[in-house]
């Protein structure tokens, strides 16, 4: 393992094939009515992430255990308040277990929903928030070791601060104002002092809310302009300069906007990016391997994902459209197939169900020292992959399922077409031998 960590640190930068990459619609999954928002986690303990739903119509969170290989079992549904909005997970109470943070706008509270460590959750406790609450952020926003929330009100134009009190209990909430009809909430350190600070979308107002952590609350708003309706926002460092970004979905103007971050809660004009027609939500994460921030969108009119790459200098490549239910509304990622990559859930607010994205992106390694690319395509497949490298060094290529048994053995150099005809459809891991290194990447078979 460390020859592998070495090699990959001073020898290797991973690119996508061809420029390319690849999510596989691999199953859709039936809940609740509407749903609206979904988060991930392990619920259960079992090593195996999980998907958590809030139904907007059945007044419900359903619950979706996975079973490994992308694959999940049938649901179990939680009732919560009236028209929930929002769902996160975090472990409130402290015992380890992944607990449910609910937002329910019709009701006008958040509700905590204490996980058993088994799958299951508690009954609902229910606490005050402005009226029309949306969208629900945490963090240790005091410092007393007990995440807090942060709730925007689109009725109100506000943000409440609800205190973690320990066990999963909340304060009275304080509000804050903000811009006009709020819909995103995102937390993160914009000036570098160590306290968590919010970053709130405003959907009228064009602009984002950022709001700095005092310690004992919160100051004024500043606002930063973006593009048309920003409905959704969230933060990471997309140019690798140490300073917190922000990356908004803006629904009027088909585009996400990129503010780059000083490090002083201060940000730069937006540079945007187009996506699909009426982006609803954007998440950042690492989605081809290559330790580049990249974006990816829910677009509800053209009912996709848009998945943009990042050049880790704060630039995105043009999107990559992958089709998934009708009027896609919120997106996570997470690794639902245990391979080491992330991939993809969306609700779909229009057809009533959660699509799964797994991610199938071929990764090229290109090692500086002696020259060799390794390439496997095509990927997914359903009869056979060609193996293809500029070495005539002999390799040996192994297809591992997900279970760890070895399949395939078979030594290769330069270019050869593999059968994999008799492998059942699924995600596969293949390791390819090169002198001291070895090489893993994800095989996935579609019949």
């Amino acid at each position: 393992m460390k020859k592998i960590v070495l090699f990959f640190t001073l020898f290797a930068s991973l690119n996508t094939f061809n420029g390319q990459v690849c999510f596989s619609l691999h199953s859709s999954l039936t809940g609740g009515s509407d749903p609206f928002s979904v988060a991930s986690a392990d619920f259960n303990g079992d090593g195996k992430n999980d998907i958590a739903v809030a139904n907007y119509l059945s007044n419900n969170v359903s619950v979706f255990l996975g079973t490994g290989a992308g694959n999940f079992g049938s649901v179990t549904n939680f009732t919560v308040g009236t028209k929930p909005t929002s769902v996160i997970a975090h472990d409130f109470n402290g015992d380890s277990n992944q607990d449910l943070a609910v937002v329910n706008f019709g009701s006008n509270t958040v509700c905590i929903l204490l996980g058993t460590g088994n799958g299951s959750f508690g009954s609902p406790s229910y606490f005050s928030t402005a009226p029309g609450p949306f969208a629900v952020t945490t963090n240790d926003f005091d410092g007393d070791g007990n995440n807090d929330l942060a709730v925007v009100s689109s009725s109100t134009n506000q943000v409440s601060i609800l205190y973690g009190l320990g066990g999963g209990s909340f304060s009275t909430y304080t509000n804050y104002g903000v811009g006009n009809l709020p819909k995103g909430i995102v937390s993160a350190d914009f000036n570098q002092d160590g306290k968590p600070d919010i970053a709130i979308a405003n959907q009228y107002s064009n602009n984002v809310s950022v709001l700095l952590n005092v310690g004992t609350g919160f100051g004024t708003a500043a606002n930063f302009t973006v593009a048309s309706q920003p409905l959704s926002v969230t933060s990471a460092d997309v140019n690798n300069d140490g300073f917190k970004d922000i990356i908004t979905a803006n629904y009027g103007s088909n585009n996400v906007s990129l503010l780059l971050g000083t490090g002083s809660g201060s940000f730069s004009a937006p540079t945007n990016f187009a996506v699909g027609t009426h982006p609803v939500s954007v998440i950042v994460a690492d989605l081809d391997g290559d330790s580049k921030m990249d974006l990816a969108t829910t677009n509800s009119s053209t009912n996709n994902v848009s998945v943009l790459l990042g050049t880790g200098s704060g630039s995105f490549a043009s999107p990559v459209n992958f089709t998934v239910g009708a009027s896609p509304e919120a997106l996570t990622n997470n690794d639902f197939d245990g391979n080491g990559i992330m991939d993809l859930a969306t609700t779909n607010y229009s057809s009533n169900d959660i699509s799964i994205l797994l991610n199938c992106t071929a990764v090229g390694i290109f090692n500086f020292v002696n020259a060799q690319e390794i390439s496997v395509y095509p990927n997914p497949t359903n009869e056979k992959i060609t193996v293809e490298t500029n070495s005539t060094d002999k390799q040996t290529l192994e297809i591992y399922d997900l279970n760890g048994r070895r399949l395939i053995s078979q030594t290769i150099s330069e270019k050869i077409a593999i059968d994999v005809s008799t492998l059942n459809e699924g995600v596969y891991t293949i390791t390819i031998k090169v002198a001291d290194y070895v090489i893993n990447k994800k095989l996935v078979i579609i019949r």
